[in-house]
């Protein structure tokens, strides 16, 4: 058990002194020392009983003077990742140089207070963006608590402070994005507008499997099984600034999957096979051989911001402005749902960790599902239920 004492060090200070014994592998003796300033010795002897306390209960963190703004760079170097993508890692750390580090990168890890990071938030939704012209998102403003907030728990766990000051701030949620209906006069003005285009057989091929653009985009030849009609998903494709990383593992283990395949999808992807194989005679040794479904016309990589930049174009010729081309990936399950497919069915095509995701995601369509299973009732047993309430003697 540890024992401590106070020792005066001059008329308005004290050392307080506390012995935790020897170390096992040195056989030095270990001591944490603390000075008390303007303090009497009974105070200073409290101070002693409460240290005592946090050692005994595990608690106790050796004061530094290392700022957030020191830690949070040893943390992006040490911290994260071994956890994360080089991506995300790169995201993390241009939140905290744009907008942690300027607002409390000066401030002591050790006396960061929730107020402090309150504030942070606010100032932030108020007038947060770098240009001057506004404020930041909510899910933005959620992206920042999400790096300091990690931040902070490593550094509970590597025993710089004894509790996570971000536990007890509010965190502002962001509006979820009611993915968009695609009716049927829109989707045929959506394929019009596609017709001829260099990626019309991309945006159909969206359209039928409900693939992120990044797994499109990564999808190989090897990965496509033609006659059991089916593609495995194992890579996608992540945008970077200025281009694309090289294309990985998704994020997910639910995001490795397989995707069943309509017959007409296939036939799409034969007829594609079949104009690659003509690009690569006209190109010669030029061509690019990357193995790739989707790929530009010398066989090399596409961009994901091309494809975006390029959908724009066709949605609003279709005359869907604010049309993008992840909603493609949305259309695709709305109309699963509309349908009556199991959304268990409907979040393993898409990829979705949980089953509850895919129906917090498309919830608009949740109120035409329980129409049809009120009118499944119906058609089941609702009449023999009706029958029998006639029935029944008063």
């Amino acid at each position: 058990m540890p024992t401590g004492h106070v020792e005066k060090r001059s008329k308005n200070a004290w050392s307080i002194v506390i012995d935790l014994g020897r170390d096992s592998a040195t056989g030095q003796r270990q001591r944490i020392r603390r000075t008390v300033k303007g303090a009497t010795k009974r105070q200073a002897e409290a101070e002693l009983r409460r240290l005592l306390a946090e050692v005994e209960a595990g608690t106790y963190v050796e004061p530094t003077k290392l700022t957030l703004g020191e830690y949070l760079r040893r943390w992006l170097a040490d911290g994260p990742g071994q956890r994360v993508r080089p991506r995300t890692l790169e995201d993390y750390a241009r939140v905290a140089e744009r907008h942690i580090v300027p607002a409390l990168g000066h401030v002591r890890l050790s006396a960061l207070q929730p107020l402090q990071i309150q504030e942070l938030y606010s100032r932030l939704l108020e007038d947060g963006r770098l240009d001057g012209t506004g404020s930041l998102s909510p899910r933005s403003v959620q992206l920042v608590h999400v790096v300091l907030h990690s931040a902070l728990r490593q550094a509970v766990r590597w025993l710089l402070i004894v509790r996570n000051p971000a536990d007890a701030v509010d965190v502002p949620r962001p509006r979820r994005r009611q993915p968009p209906m695609l009716r049927p006069d829109a989707l045929t003005r959506l394929l019009e507008a596609a017709r001829g285009h260099r990626d019309e057989t991309l945006v159909q091929f969206a359209l039928m499997t409900g693939m992120r653009r990044g797994e499109l985009l990564a999808l190989t030849w090897e990965a496509v099984d033609l006659e059991r009609r089916v593609v495995q998903v194992y890579r996608a494709l992540a945008r970077v600034p200025g281009g694309s990383a090289p294309a990985e593992a998704p994020k997910t283990k639910r995001s490795r999957r397989q995707v069943a395949l309509p017959v007409a999808a296939v036939q799409l992807l034969r007829d594609l096979r079949r104009r690659q194989l003509e690009d690569r005679l006209r190109a010669g040794p030029t061509y690019q051989d990357q193995d790739l479904v989707f790929c530009n016309a010398d066989g090399s990589r596409i961009y994901p911001d091309a494809v975006s930049h390029r959908f724009r174009a066709i949605s609003l010729q279709a005359g869907l402005g604010g049309f993008r081309f992840h909603d493609l990936r949305h259309a695709h399950a709305t109309w699963l749902l509309a349908q009556g497919v199991h959304p268990k069915v409907v979040q393993e095509r898409l990829g979705h960790e949980a089953v509850s995701t895919t129906l917090d995601i498309y919830s608009h369509v949740v109120p035409t599902l329980q129409r049809e299973a009120a009118d499944a009732i119906d058609a089941t047993i609702g009449h023999r239920l009706g029958t029998e309430s006639r029935r029944r003697p008063d």
